[in-house]
């Protein structure tokens, strides 16, 4: 008991801030595609590259101190369902308008559309008995262990969050993001934040989140027989949102706005394609971001990018075609 108290008191107040800088930042996978294609600058993808290497930054001495209980990400093979499940990662989360961090951000500001978002990964999370397992494989780079390699990956990502956070201030005085608003943080400094506070969530809990909770209720839904969520994760799932709705309620964002029948069903099919896809590959945009590649899991790298190269495309191909 007294170690479930513990890892609630870690957890909570992390998961909490977590979702706090999700809300102010209003960063999104999606938007970042967006304004890279629409604008030509991007700055605001550079923000994910901060997320990686502070999520690894908190994550790899927690597995060097406490190697029994705390494990980086599995590595999986990488196969043609890799980049398919990418692409429709990429495809759904178009069609969706917002990535797993977005769709929490639009849900927390009252925009109910998103709503369909979440009906949509339950969905998508109801076939996973048609789904085959995806085989593990070897790191290339183990880095679950101190070697002078490892150390060096550590302090690479030392760098490069230091070097983010220098550059931060130059891209904010030439007015590379787009913020309207004073309440909105600048997303270096949200990614920043998730990063480090994601990293720290999947070393003390390991994989949780709203796509997981869903995913593990509609698998339960179909198999009684499947443990109930922990309630570490079910708890810090909740703070999370928590912490969304609070960032929104204090920048005056928190508004309820009706939903419309065609914009819900679309939301609907792009969460159902995220859901479906994040168990094939496995694993959401969070999840590959804040653990699979800070683990150097190859395939979390490929997804990735896969995902990305597929909103970019769709966002290219909208943008010239006549309107």
């Amino acid at each position: 008991m007294s170690e479930l108290i513990t890892l609630l008191a870690i957890s909570i107040p992390l998961a909490f801030f977590m979702g706090f800088a999700i809300g102010r930042g209003d960063i999104c996978a999606v938007a970042a595609v967006s304004f890279w294609v629409n604008s030509k600058r991007a700055a605001y993808l550079r923000a994910f590259i901060i997320a990686i290497a502070s999520a690894g930054l908190a994550l790899l001495p927690c597995t060097w101190l406490f190697p029994d209980i705390i494990k980086l990400s599995k590595a999986y093979q990488i196969s043609e369902i890799t980049l398919i499940a990418g692409t429709l990662f990429g495809l759904g989360a178009f069609l969706n308008g917002a990535c797993v961090f977005g769709t929490l951000a639009h849900i927390s500001k009252g925009e109910i559309n998103y709503v369909g978002t979440i009906v949509g990964m339950f969905i998508g999370a109801l076939a996973t008995p048609l789904l085959k397992p995806q085989i593990e494989s070897d790191y290339f780079l183990d880095l679950s262990h101190p070697t002078p390699l490892t150390i060096l990956m550590w302090f690479a990502f030392i760098l490069i969050t230091a070097n983010e956070l220098r550059l931060r201030r130059q891209l904010i005085k030439f007015n590379y993001f787009a913020i309207q608003s004073k309440h909105v943080w600048d997303p270096i400094l949200s990614m920043a934040i998730i990063g480090i506070n994601g990293g720290l969530l999947y070393a003390t809990i390991g994989n949780w989140g709203y796509l997981t909770v869903l995913s593990h209720d509609a698998a339960k839904l179909l198999n009684p027989s499947i443990p109930d969520v922990t309630i570490q994760v079910f708890s810090a799932t909740g703070a999370l949102i928590l912490g969304a709705i609070v960032a929104a309620w204090k920048t005056h964002k928190l508004k309820i706005r009706k939903p419309g029948a065609a914009m819900f069903l679309r939301k609907m099919l792009g969460g159902s394609l995220m859901s479906f896809s994040a168990l094939i590959i496995p694993g959401g945009n969070d999840t590959l971001l804040l653990y699979g590649i800070p683990s150097l899991a190859p395939h979390a790298f490929v997804a990735y990018l896969i995902m990305l190269t597929t909103l970019f495309a769709l966002f290219w191909i909208r943008k010239i075609l006549p309107a």
